[in-house]
């Protein structure tokens, strides 16, 4: 038992001192993807008309959890301590309200640890890496200050910096990361003696680095400034000293980062020299130069960020440098420090940042363009839109949209975005095409007609969402030739020997809002192509329930107030098909939207069907809310008001249980 939360809390409480080091060079930069246009750019009208009074969900847990949780903190075995207090940091976490009460106990069984410690033994108070072993109370101390952490207990300051003297390092590792939140003074001396002590090791010392940063205590610039250029330090330490440094010390550090960018261009000219020689090559220009020996952006990358917050002629002089280095990781520094004091000291470098490997510094170069603008820089702005970055191409485009908002550049915005509309790179396409559905240019409709049938997915489905957004009746008829293209497409290569891969999923939201914008625009041309994905089974293979489910709302839109007795009777038995054995029924939204339908359509014989599936009290299941709304539009009686619906959680498993009493022998 007491070994398994051993590994518990040191899961939770754990960070080891070569994590937190190899993380300080660590880029922030999104993963790539190819996934489409994010959900709710493409939206679906059929789900919102109606719109449906859906309830909220509401978590609710058994009402005894705390005074369980309290009445294990009472016990004496270690193993229900230390579950209890746990338990109490995964309640917070899932947003359990009133464990306030729980404060007093945790701070009470702490301090009865320490106590019942004092009776027995002497506490050690090195700062070595010793007491790292996991006896029953090294567990419950860290399982009490999780949960008192957790509770951001800033009272309970005090009694957890005591906990860091013991010289256990989980205990460290865990505490000093908050104490440095909280701001809490007292820890400052007990830091700042790290500086002078051999025996110091590097996660205390990094602990040390940021708790002094967060009280941004001046006593630490000289014993910071000593470590960024101490050649005895790791550069990431080194690192690490440079932006507590920056944090404390706002001016006054432009010497130390010219000597730090300079002594690297020295250092990597002396290395590149020393390695020619090793190998037997000149160290004149020529042939040998094409020796490229990889150099460390360790020291450019510090002076960087002892600049990180100055803003002096010379600190943006060396920052311009900086802005413009090789290495990503050394000008996103720089260029969000220029972002800061002024965009316009970045516009010199636009065209290298916009052409970086880098996904965060093009972004950078995408915010300088928005906050600039003219109608050259709508231009690049524009081409940003095929980025091969997800997060950098819709940035572009959100920036655009703000831009087109605006009655001086809206004619400039269209006619980049038309541009890269008539181009061919699918990122470009998929993202200049929601743009100009954004800004409502009725023009573009054209060109998504044409781009129905782009290989890309991304591009197809929003195609056909812009159509049916913008709106433009001219376009229908092409929409319905290419349903029904499509559709016959799919039947005759399912039908054949080699069958071609189609983009089924990909083809079947885009049929759905092609369907949508003919129900939307009431053509009745459409209907017989619309009845045809009625049906459980088309003939052939199914084009995909979205397509069904559009082409039935579309139905109601069309035949609105007209009953059709045969359309009425299937969509009736749509909606009777629910799961039997061996069958999984009809699809829900299939169901959803014959409901709909049948609303629209006043049906009154439909009545008996619907309220068989309408439950006339708060709920989620949303083929029940569009009986009920189907039921309204035939009867008048108003659909019941959207409340909350209780879920029980399950995530708390009673291992708590009370033990019980046993009874005297005899």
């Amino acid at each position: 038992m007491l070994e398994r939360l051993s590994n518990e809390i040191e899961t939770m409480t754990r960070t080891r001192a070569s994590c937190l080091l190899s993380a300080v060079l660590a880029v922030a930069v999104l993963p790539a993807s190819m996934g489409r246009a994010d959900e709710g750019d493409l939206d679906s009208r059929m789900y919102h008309d109606p719109e449906l009074p859906f309830s909220k969900i509401v978590w609710v847990y058994p009402e005894n959890l705390l005074p369980l949780w309290l009445e294990a903190l009472e016990r004496p075995e270690a193993d229900y301590q230390c579950r209890a207090a746990l338990a109490i940091v995964l309640a917070h976490k899932e947003g359990i309200k009133g464990l306030e009460a729980a404060i007093d106990p945790l701070l009470a069984a702490l301090a009865r640890l320490d106590q019942t410690e004092k009776t027995s033994s002497n506490a050690s108070s090195s700062q070595s890496e010793v007491g790292t072993g996991s006896s029953p109370k090294t567990l419950v101390r860290l399982a009490l200050a999780r949960a008192l952490i957790e509770l951001d207990t800033r009272q309970a300051a005090p009694q957890l910096f005591e906990q860091t003297q013991s010289g256990d390092r989980r205990l460290r590792d865990l505490i000093e990361p908050a104490l440095a939140r909280w701001e809490f003074r007292p820890a400052e001396p007990v830091w700042l003696e790290r500086f002078g002590r051999s025996d110091t090791s590097a996660a205390d010392l990094l602990l040390a680095i940021r708790g002094l940063a967060a009280l941004r205590e001046p006593q630490a610039g000289p014993p910071l400034r000593n470590l960024v250029h101490s050649e005895q330090a790791s550069w990431p330490m080194r690192l690490e000293a440079a932006r507590a440094l920056s944090t404390i010390q706002t001016s006054g550090l432009e010497q130390d980062a010219h000597r730090l960018a300079e002594s690297n261009i020295e250092d990597r000219e002396s290395r590149r020299e020393d390695r020619k020689r090793q190998l037997g090559l000149t160290a004149s220009k020529g042939p040998s130069s094409i020796l490229h020996l990889p150099s460390s952006i360790s020291p450019r990358l510090t002076a960087a960020w002892l600049l990180r917050h100055h803003q002096s002629d010379e600190a943006i002089g060396l920052l311009e440098k900086l802005a413009g280095d090789s290495e990503p990781a050394v000008g996103v520094v720089a260029l969000d420090r220029l972002l800061e004091i002024d965009s316009k000291l970045i516009l010199p470098l636009i065209d290298s940042t916009l052409a970086s490997p880098d996904a965060k510094v093009r972004s950078i170069g995408v915010e300088t363009l928005f906050r600039n603008p003219t109608n050259e820089r709508i231009h690049l702005l524009a081409d940003k839109l095929g980025d091969e970055h997800p997060a950098v191409r819709v940035k572009a485009r959100h920036r655009l949209q703000n831009l087109g908002s605006k009655a001086q550049f809206r004619d400039a915005v269209i006619k980049e975005a038309s541009r890269i509309l008539a181009g061919q790179q699918w990122q470009g396409l998929e993202q200049a095409a929601i743009l100009l559905v954004e800004l409502d240019h009725k023009p573009a409709a054209e060109r998504l007609v044409e781009l129905l049938k782009f290989e890309r997915p991304e591009v197809l489905v929003t195609a056909g969402w812009g159509l049916r957004r913008l709106d433009v009746p001219e376009t229908l008829p092409a929409a319905l030739k290419h349903l029904r293209e499509v559709t016959g497409l799919r039947e005759s290569n399912a039908k054949s020997e080699n069958p071609g891969k189609l983009p089924i999923d990909a083809l079947d939201h885009q049929l759905s809002h092609l369907a949508q914008f003919m129900g939307q625009r009431r053509y009745q041309p459409a209907e017989g192509a619309l009845r045809a994905f009625v049906p459980r089974t088309v003939s052939g293979p199914s084009i995909g329930q979205e397509t069904r489910a559009g082409s039935i709302w579309a139905l109601g839109m069309i035949l609105e107030t007209q009953p059709e007795p045969g359309l009425v009777q299937q969509l009736e038995q749509r909606l009777n098909d629910i799961p039997r054995m061996m069958d999984p029924g009809e699809d829900p939204r299939v169901r959803r939207m014959s409901a709909i339908t049948l609303g629209r359509m006043k049906s009154k014989d439909s009545l008996k069907s619907l309220r068989k599936y309408y439950i006339p009290k708060p709920t989620l299941d949303p083929v029940s809310l569009s009986c009920g709304w189907a039921i309204m539009q035939n009867t008048g009686e108003p659909l019941v008001k959207p409340q909350t619906v209780e879920f029980q959680a399950g995530i708390f498993k009673n291992w708590l249980r009370p033990i019980p009493e046993t009874k005297p022998k005899g």
